[in-house]
């Protein structure tokens, strides 16, 4: 969760170089085209061949659900996201995390907030299945 005045672009590329591979799925929500842009060029011009993906309403269904699939970190409008969340083209149990760009402005009624509840059960179930073990 991000707000004003917490150095978001640093955060960001951070997290992105953190989990930017296949064994992660992470959503980064609200940032402007111009950070998504400048986030992955520093990315870029440091050599990460995997980096910030942007998804937008030109991408197919199918091409979304090849992405989430192969992991990485997506930066997403929040009306696609719900969308795939609803319609279960995002694997919810393979979820890593959310970064929230601007969160100040979440409301609890926004669609921020409906994507951080559709998203919990899936990840209440995998804690389930790792106690069971």
């Amino acid at each position: 969760v991000l707000g004003v005045g917490m150095g978001t672009r640093m955060i960001v590329q951070e997290l992105v170089r953190m989990y930017a591979r296949p064994s992660a799925l992470v959503f980064v929500l609200n940032l402007s085209k111009a950070e998504q842009e400048a986030v992955d060029r520093e990315l870029l011009a440091e050599g990460m061949r995997r980096h910030l993906r942007v998804i937008t309403s030109e991408t197919s269904t199918k091409e979304r659900q090849r992405l989430y699939l192969s992991g990485g970190c997506f930066c997403v409008t929040n009306r696609i996201l719900i969308v795939d969340l609803l319609t279960q083209l995002v694997p919810v149990d393979l979820v890593t995390g959310l970064v929230i760009d601007k969160a100040h402005r979440v409301r609890e009624n926004s669609t921020e907030a409906f994507i951080v509840r559709v998203g919990r059960p899936g990840r209440e179930r995998e804690r389930e299945r790792e106690r069971e073990r």
